[in-house]
């Protein structure tokens, strides 16, 4: 028995002494999370006040991945689709070009459920480029527009912006629903008398542009518009995609999203190039969607709070073959019974560390081991 104790006193050590060492998991953004639990070190774009943590995402390029920390049952989500760019006419015989802005992203915001320990994937829409710098796509969906030289005009239609959203990582983006989406704003068309408005990212529907690309919708793109259907017409858009326009005519792209409005083609009422279609959002039945109030790049901000460890409801698991500790300990207590100092989860030991850790009270950066059976 006694060799048992010796045994159980030396595992208890060496936890108490891991956990020491890894008081806290410190992020670039200073966000402090408790070890011995099954919480993952937050990302750059996360801060914390208290037991709050704020996620701002605004990083275009490729997919950011979050881990849900543990406790967490619930994330305010809000998200913000990329604009269109804007479509202009260039001449020389005018006293400056004619430009027609593009759509504003639209916005989605909700409480989303989502389980402990769940990964998700952040993506941030692009805002599509002007159409005289090129007229690119945004990230994230946004197709591009078109430009037509012709005699003394240079019409120059503007790329979709790109649509935002987060999702369960793993999961497909061409078959599977996001947890919440935004869509991005079709992309401004280059029409002769700069009347080629296009269509802001949308709700349940993508706005239409008035005289080009339609919105897209909860069950499929929107349809490509122009001069003579399906002849001279932009593309339609698809599930996460917006649809080009076509080609030269100096048309706005389509604006990505839950599904993406369709692109713009040869139209009577601007002569040449029309706008695209906004693309649609998605959420859950509580979602509440809007529009943009400035043109830029999609942003997405998750918002939700930590649980606290003096309630019980964070933490690991205990030892099973420390007898005198329990069996499972689901709260931040640990162990499970016994001792209130018992070691959590192959962390610290509790009140001694845990609390101080909370209430500022050790010095994390020369953290030293208590004794095992001795006080605080």
């Amino acid at each position: 028995m006694a060799a048992q104790a010796r045994t159980r006193g030396r595992r208890r050590a060496a936890r108490a002494a891991a956990g020491a060492s890894s008081l806290v998991l410190m992020t670039g953004a200073g966000v402090l999370l408790p070890a011995g639990s099954a919480w993952a070190a937050l990302p750059s774009e996360c801060a914390q006040a208290g037991l709050d943590v704020t996620c701002t995402f605004t990083d275009t390029a490729g997919a950011i991945t979050l881990d849900v920390p543990d406790g967490v049952t619930s994330v305010e989500m809000a998200v913000r689709g990329g604009s269109g760019g804007s479509g202009q006419t260039a001449s020389p015989f005018l006293p400056e070009p004619l430009v027609t802005p593009g759509g504003l992203g639209g916005t989605a915001t909700a409480t989303v459920p989502v389980d402990p320990a769940t990964d998700l994937e952040i993506r941030v829409g692009g805002a599509g480029q002007d159409g005289a710098d090129g007229g690119a796509g945004g990230a994230h969906g946004g197709a591009a527009g078109t430009t037509l030289n012709v005699l003394v005009l240079a019409l120059q239609g503007g790329g979709g912006g790109g649509g935002s959203e987060v999702r369960v990582a793993g999961t497909d983006p061409a078959a599977d629903d996001p947890l919440i989406a935004a869509g991005g704003g079709g992309g401004g068309g280059g029409g002769f008398f700069g009347s080629a408005e296009a269509g802001a990212g949308g709700g349940t529907t993508g706005g239409d542009a008035p005289n080009g690309g339609f919105g897209g919708t909860q069950t499929e793109g929107g349809a490509g518009a122009g001069l003579i259907p399906n002849i001279l017409t932009g593309e339609s858009g698809s599930r996460g995609q917006g649809g080009a326009a076509l080609v030269l005519t100096g048309g706005g792209g389509g604006g990505g999203g839950y599904y993406g409005g369709g692109g713009a083609g040869a139209d009577l009422q601007s002569l040449i190039g029309g706008g695209g279609g906004g693309g649609s959002g998605f959420g859950p039945d509580s979602v509440s969607f809007g529009v943009a109030s400035d043109p830029g790049d999609g942003e997405v901000v998750l918002r939700f709070t930590l649980p606290d460890p003096d309630d019980g409801t964070g933490g690991g698991t205990g030892d099973p073959d420390d007898g005198d500790d329990g069996g499972s300990g689901g709260g931040s207590g640990g162990g499970g019974g016994g001792d209130d100092r018992d070691v959590s989860g192959g962390g610290a030991p509790r009140d001694c560390l845990v609390d101080r850790l909370v209430t500022g009270r050790v010095d994390v950066t020369t953290p030293a081991v208590p004794a095992i059976d001795g006080g605080c």
